[in-house]
């Protein structure tokens, strides 16, 4: 997933010349700029750290001659020089091609850091003296990433409630983030599935995961006993979606086919239900279905 080599790469105090770290998530981007800043210095203002950001208007754009002109400075007080370039996906083929002769050596004690968040071009996958680092959490790493990350914070939390996390916020890092922070709020050391409801954006919607994963595990007396102390709050399309969320992730570890073949037919069939007769009753006789196969 490249976060363990990053953190490799970090340790070791960046060594190569040149990297390109992409990502579709802004979250691990904004990560990986921290971690180069605070092994270039200890400083947040450092003049040792020079930014270029694709994202800005007009005359405030990367130019190729600057950054060159950048390349040739050294750092202040005996630091390492860091050029980060930024939002790399908003150059055009055309910059790029210019940008790239200027960065390829750069010069002794200048480390360049790329940040985009697409796959790097043809032209940066062919350059062997640039370390290309593909920066995703998903599934599985996702989850065991959220259980560690609430330790750092100071809480604990176990499975159940790193799924409803990652689930609630469609495994949005930086949102998983922010809403462990708020979780750190209540003054508990072990966060519970309980615990979540209020605190969490969205509310009723913790429920909902917490009975979606209740019924992944075939508890039907947990399955029934929470659907009916929701039934006047909740919203039959959006715990729809989260049965099918849940189902899609236990599919992706493989095996069972023939099993989550049924259970999507069966999701899907109570789609078409709830959106032809609205209510909740096509969930409930859903739920049954499910519990049944």
């Amino acid at each position: 997933m490249g976060i363990r080599t990053l953190i490799k790469e970090e340790k070791a105090g960046f060594p190569e010349p040149v990297y390109f770290i992409h990502s579709k998530d802004r979250y691990l981007l904004r990560d990986a700029e921290l971690r180069v800043r605070k092994t270039i210095s200890t400083s947040p203002d450092s003049l040792s750290i020079e930014i270029f950001d694709a994202d800005l208007p007009g005359s405030q754009q990367i130019d190729p001659a600057s950054i060159a002109n950048s390349l040739m400075t050294p750092g202040f007080f005996g630091e390492k020089k860091a050029v980060l370039i930024r939002n790399a996906h908003k150059i055009n083929a055309k910059t790029m091609k210019k940008i790239l002769p200027k960065l390829i050596p750069p010069p002794p004690d200048v480390l360049i850091v790329i940040l985009s968040e697409k796959a790097p071009p043809q032209d940066i996958k062919k350059e062997s003296r640039i370390k290309v680092l593909h920066l995703e959490l998903k599934g599985n790493a996702l989850i065991e990433w959220t259980i560690k990350r609430a330790e750092q914070k100071g809480i604990r939390i176990n499975r159940e409630v790193a799924e409803i996390l990652a689930g609630m916020t469609s495994e949005n890092i930086g949102q998983i983030e922010r809403e462990l922070e708020k979780l750190t709020l209540l003054g508990k050391e072990e966060i519970t599935p309980h615990d979540l409801s209020g605190v969490i954006s969205g509310g009723i919607e913790t429920s909902i995961f917490a009975l979606t994963t209740r019924l992944t595990s075939k508890d039907q007396e947990g399955v029934f006993r929470l659907f009916h102390s929701m039934r006047d709050t909740l919203e039959p399309i959006p715990a729809l979606g989260a049965i099918n969320w849940k189902y899609g992730q236990l599919a992706s570890k493989g095996g069972k086919p023939e099993y989550y073949r049924k259970v999507f037919k069966e999701i899907h069939e109570a789609d078409l239900l709830l959106k032809s007769s609205g209510g909740e009753y096509p969930l409930e006789d859903l739920l049954v279905r499910l519990l049944q196969i």
